[in-house]
């Protein structure tokens, strides 16, 4: 980019849908967990000894189910069931100088 170094990059990562729990009486009440696929982007550029970079982490704002997981088994707990979600929409802007 003219004088400056400069760089992008983008990466798609993609799960299929995919079993919870390797018990059937187990994964009946966890559910599977559906498909997803998430997409980052940078670009940045710099010169000599500093550098700045604006970033997009998830850049469609996918909403995912990472795991479903119960606190105790699902005969104790009746069936209360706790998802890990994946980070939202972050967009930011870091800047880097070396002395």
């Amino acid at each position: 980019m003219g004088s400056l170094d400069s760089h992008f990059q983008a990466s798609v990562a993609h799960e299929g849908d995919r079993r919870t729990a390797l018990l059937e009486s187990e994964n009946s009440v966890l559910g599977d967990g559906d498909a997803y696929t998430l997409v980052d982007l940078s670009f940045g550029f710099g010169k000599e000894n500093w550098q700045t970079e604006l970033f997009v982490k998830n850049a469609f704002d996918e909403r995912a189910s990472l795991y479903n997981y119960a606190e105790c088994t699902v005969d104790t707990c009746g069936g209360i069931i706790y998802s890990i979600v994946n980070q939202p929409r972050t967009i930011g802007l870091k800047y880097s100088q070396k002395f």
